[in-house]
């Protein structure tokens, strides 16, 4: 499983080339997400919010122009708060590999959960449990969690 880091705007004619491309932009990001806080390190005017819900509000709201975001996160906060004239600009501007981490009273469930994750992402049958998972939130207009399984599997000392 992945994330996926997206630029979410009206500005549907923006042509997106990574995150220098934002310098000099009216950005927005939410506190504490490092993927967003990495790609503004340096730059001036970007507004830091406490949620995704108020990001998209404000670039709905022309308080923003642009707002950085986990790809699946922002659609999902478009759907559940009716905006539809933001959309997602392509390029992404990065995809970082989720990880799942077990307590360590659990460590001898890492074989088995690393056999069985490796057979479902060979088969496909991860993506298509990626896939139709992310459309459920999109479909219901809220998310939850989502809670699948990737390789590599880490023990928490």
């Amino acid at each position: 499983n992945y994330i996926e880091t997206m630029v979410f705007s009206k500005n549907k004619d923006f042509l997106l080339a990574g995150c220098r491309s934002l310098k000099g932009k009216l950005i927005g990001r939410v506190r504490g997400v490092k993927y967003a806080e990495l790609c503004t390190k340096g730059m001036n005017n970007v507004a830091i919010f406490s949620d995704s819900g108020s990001l998209m509000k404000s670039l709905n709201r022309n308080i923003i122009d642009y707002a950085i975001t986990a790809h699946f996160n922002g659609l999902v906060q478009l759907k559940k708060l009716g905006i539809n004239s933001v959309i997602a600009l392509k390029p992404p501007l990065g995809k970082r590999p989720l990880f799942h981490y077990l307590h360590k009273k659990h460590k001898d469930l890492i074989p088995k959960l690393e056999s069985i994750t490796s057979e479902m992402a060979k088969t496909g049958e991860l993506y298509l449990i990626r896939q139709q998972q992310i459309q459920i939130p999109l479909a219901q207009t809220y998310s939850h969690r989502l809670c699948l399984l990737t390789l590599p599997l880490t023990i928490l000392y």
